[in-house]
């Protein structure tokens, strides 16, 4: 008996809450939420401490819609996210669970500005299928994100790239509009 409570004494430990800052990048990349989930598109969060940054993570663009967050292209946001660490057993639990607190702060960025976006080499099937579809003189992000080319000849060098079989990266551009579509300007190869 002594032996179970002690080793509940050590799992309640190991057991707590913590809340953070992130800031929510304006655009959406590859990446994961899980260890065995598909690549698909993600909102990057960087944990902020006294103005430095200490880990990335990725989050589901829906994860927090339910108590209130939207994820918005083209607008930087500040949140607090709370992270509750829990015990677990199972090799592909991480044993966190983040719950979205409120948003601190938002900022739109300015129409122009560029970022990019890379597509990392990942084993065969990783990539979601959707995750960059040809649509017309275009790309779709995800089934939702449209993307135009600069020039037909960065339409056609993307068009001949395939997600995961090979490392590149996107030069993208913020549109002039609200809700018009991203510009590519670049197609990179990554080492």
């Amino acid at each position: 008996m002594r032996m179970v409570l002690l080793l509940g004494a050590v799992v309640l430990a190991g057991c707590g809450r913590e809340v953070h800052t992130y800031r929510i990048a304006p655009y959406l990349e590859p990446g994961s939420t899980c260890i065995e989930c598909v690549v698909s598109m993600t909102m990057r969060a960087t944990q902020e401490h006294d103005g430095d940054e200490l880990y990335i993570e990725n989050f589901d663009p829906q994860q927090f819609k339910a108590v209130g967050f939207s994820f918005q292209w083209g607008v930087e946001q500040r949140v607090e996210i709370e992270t509750e660490r829990y015990p677990t057993f199972m090799q592909d639990d991480r044993g966190v669970n983040f719950i979205f607190r409120r948003v601190l702060e938002t900022r739109p960025v300015e129409s122009g500005t560029r970022f990019t976006m890379r597509f990392d080499e990942w084993p065969p099937g990783t990539y979601s299928e959707d995750l960059l579809v040809r649509d017309g003189d275009g790309f779709l992000l995800q089934g939702a994100k449209r993307v135009e080319c600069a020039t037909v000849e960065l339409c056609e060098q993307l068009a001949a790239r395939r997600p995961g079989e090979e490392a590149f990266a996107l030069e993208l551009e913020f549109p002039q509009t609200e809700g018009a579509p991203l510009r590519l300007q670049a197609v990179r190869d990554l080492p």
